[in-house]
């Protein structure tokens, strides 16, 4: 969520709709917009976010963003963006998407020091304006790169949702806090 300059979190701003077939409608809030403050995203694709967010950086190469990015997604067979897994749930199953998961976290947790990454991976509740900006660059930058390679291991649905967040992130000019 987006923060104010006081540091709590923005109210909900809900886009009006435009151009609507049915011209009562033109003005009303489109509540399925979404919330202009607000940022959607589960924990996996957080998890994408700084991994991409590293890689931006120069913190990690291509190699390492790309294999944990693998390791994350198969470990789950999950669509793009969802919780809900495709494979049936067993204890191996279960042990492999924990073991993917703790190795991306200890992965994530020693770079938490860079002061832009530590907001993203402590959730220490609110990143400031210099560390939310840091963010979106770097995440900017990686989505760049990944969007010029002729062979992807991210879709180009994910490339948008991801360059999408940098935008965001870039134009939250208090920082933003996590819920």
């Amino acid at each position: 969520m987006r923060l104010g300059v006081d540091g709590d979190a923005l109210k909900p701003e809900y886009p009006v709709i435009e151009g609507h077939i049915i011209p009562e409608m033109n003005g009303e809030i489109d509540y399925d917009a979404g919330d202009l403050n607000r940022y959607e995203l589960n924990y996996f694709a957080l998890n994408r976010a700084r991994i991409l967010a590293l890689f931006g950086a120069g913190i990690v190469d291509a190699k390492e963003t790309l294999s944990r990015i693998f390791q994350l997604d198969s470990s789950r067979m999950d669509d793009d963006f969802g919780d809900d897994s495709k494979m049936e749930v067993t204890d191996d199953n279960v042990l492999s998407v924990i073991q993917a998961t703790s190795e991306i976290t200890a992965m994530l947790q020693e770079h938490a020091s860079l002061e832009w990454l530590k907001p993203f991976v402590d959730w220490n509740g609110k990143a400031t304006v210099k560390q939310t900006k840091n963010f979106g660059g770097y995440l900017k930058v990686a989505v760049g790169i990944m969007s010029d390679e002729p062979v992807r291991i991210i879709s180009d649905e994910q490339l948008v949702f991801y360059a999408s967040l940098a935008d965001f992130l870039l134009n939250s000019d208090n920082g933003v806090g996590f819920s």
